[in-house]
């Protein structure tokens, strides 16, 4: 009669020592993994919303031709992120009727300042005879 060798089941206590010891050095990995993923999102989230609220202030400005004086800055809560914007006009290349127009937008993100700015060129037509076209762009081409 043959006898059967007998299997062990389970695990031994090195077995499950050695399963523990590995948790307990890939979960805090894992946690921390996480953290840094919800946090890009986080800042990924505010800069999307940042960049959104600069192009809105940026048309606006143009449009409305608020840039020449009309217009100051002002803060925005946009979800649970509070937003500040200001904006600036500087010469651009030395041309006395081109300017530079940048919105910046500033906010808090974990306790450290973030800002963005986007910037266009704007024209001021000498005389108001050369502007032409429904878009605003002033003429004077030959």
């Amino acid at each position: 009669m043959k006898m059967r060798a007998r299997h062990p089941r389970g695990f031994t206590l090195i077995e499950a020592l050695a399963a523990i010891a590995v948790l307990v050095i890939v979960i805090p990995v894992l946690l921390q993994g996480f953290n840094i993923a919800t946090d890009i999102a986080g800042l990924t989230r505010q800069t999307s919303s940042a960049t959104l609220l600069a192009q809105s202030k940026l048309d606006e400005l143009v449009a409305t031709d608020g840039w020449q004086g009309g217009m100051a800055g002002g803060s925005e809560k946009i979800g649970p992120d509070d937003f500040t914007w200001d904006y600036s006009v500087d010469p651009w290349s030395g041309e006395t009727n081109v300017n530079l127009l940048t919105v910046h937008v500033e906010w808090f993100h974990r306790g450290t300042n973030r800002s963005i700015a986007i910037s266009t060129v704007v024209y001021i037509p000498l005389d108001n005879s050369q502007t032409t076209g429904t878009s605003g762009l002033s003429g004077g081409m030959p």
